[in-house]
């Protein structure tokens, strides 16, 4: 039976021109998108009425908030200057502040940070860059800070999980802390004439780290913890040249590692590689990458692209296996974000409408 995608719900008539867009791929079982949920912004009253945990954030155009399992909207504000998101809370801050204030995503304020810089949420935990970008802190759920680190060096990449941090420097190391913030290793790639860390992604279990590099050739590292230490697994040299941050992560239901490539002319693609480096494979994007993520179990990626040739429109492309399309859905929009949803759905944004969608394979 060919794979088909298409989308059952709703009556706008922007879910009629999605249904129209797309078109079939012969990718073995059927392929179903189901919108289940939709909302519109500026018609919504935010309430955190019955809303129960766990909530999921979004952020489109000046605004971002928060939306219920059920698809209420549960919490939504403006963007001051910018905003540090996560599933647990949020930091909403002003470019000159020096104080942050986390609240949770229903708006209740959890602690107040005195400390100057960029905030960053990761794995629950609240860490702030400071204003030189070569500083890192970590505060706990009392505002109070746990510890501070100087590198020397500007930090251009950062992932951390429960237990570990890595930071990425301008210099080109690669730098790994405990979780204490004590420093327990430093690794450096010298494949490139140009050292800078433009990407990087620790995956869930901690045993492999995904980082992007330099420049002249521009390289893709994986590392894997073996001996107590990290040491590279796979080296993969890059088509591109990108002077700016790098979307890298591990696809976990997939087995699979995907990050942006563009190259010398500005043709953006995705590559997508096994966790070993092989069986590589490339998908061809209309625009810069906007967001990617992986929705429930089902072993198939969901990309968001801006559309560089229309200039008002966005792409949404599901990617099925190393190098199978099952449908490309574009549609015209001055915003659009794509983010987690309940139960392995996920929210997809366009202008001042939120939908909750499902992917099922039947």
């Amino acid at each position: 039976m060919a794979k088909r995608v298409r989308l059952i719900g709703g009556g706008a008539l922007f879910l009629l021109l999605l249904y129209l867009a797309l078109f079939p791929r012969p990718l073995g079982p059927e392929l179903i998108v189901t919108v289940e949920e939709g909302i519109t912004l500026q018609d919504a009253a935010p309430s955190s009425v019955g809303a129960v945990a766990p909530l999921f954030p979004f952020q489109l155009g000046p605004n971002f908030g928060y939306i219920a399992a059920g698809g209420e909207l549960v919490f939504m504000d403006s963007i001051q200057g910018g905003v540090a998101l996560s599933p647990e809370g949020f930091i909403n801050y002003s470019t000159v502040s020096e104080t942050h204030v986390y609240q949770d995503g229903y708006g209740r304020i959890q602690q107040v940070i005195q400390a100057s810089g960029y905030p960053v949420l990761r794995a629950g935990r609240v860490f702030v860059i400071g204003p030189g970008g070569a500083q890192l802190s970590e505060w706990n759920e009392t505002g109070a800070r746990i510890w501070e680190r100087e590198f020397g060096s500007l930090i251009t990449a950062f992932d951390a999980t429960n237990t570990s941090i890595v930071v990425g420097l301008v210099s080109g190391e690669l730098v790994f802390l405990n979780e204490a913030g004590n420093e327990i290793q430093r690794y450096r790639s010298r494949r490139s004439r140009v050292p800078v860390i433009y990407g990087l992604h620790v995956d869930e279990s901690e045993s492999q780290v995904a980082l992007v590099s330099g420049l002249d050739p521009q390289v893709l590292t994986v590392l894997e913890f073996e001996d107590e230490r990290y040491a590279p697994r796979f080296e993969h040299e890059l088509h591109s040249e990108l002077r700016e941050p790098v979307q890298v992560r591990f696809l976990e239901s997939a087995g699979r590692l995907v990050l942006e490539q563009v190259d010398s002319v500005g043709s953006s693609s995705l590559l997508s590689l096994r966790r070993d480096g092989r069986e590589a494979a490339e998908l061809s994007l209309p625009g810069r990458l906007h967001s990617l993520l992986e929705p429930g179990e089902i072993p198939v990626l969901v990309a968001l692209a801006e559309d560089s040739q229309t200039l008002v429109g966005f792409e949404l492309l599901f990617w099925a296996g190393a190098d199978r399309i099952a449908a490309r859905i574009p549609f015209d929009a001055d915003v659009s974000f794509l983010g987690d949803g309940p139960e392995g759905s996920f929210l997809l944004g366009i202008d001042a409408r939120v939908l909750q969608l499902r992917l099922e394979e039947r």
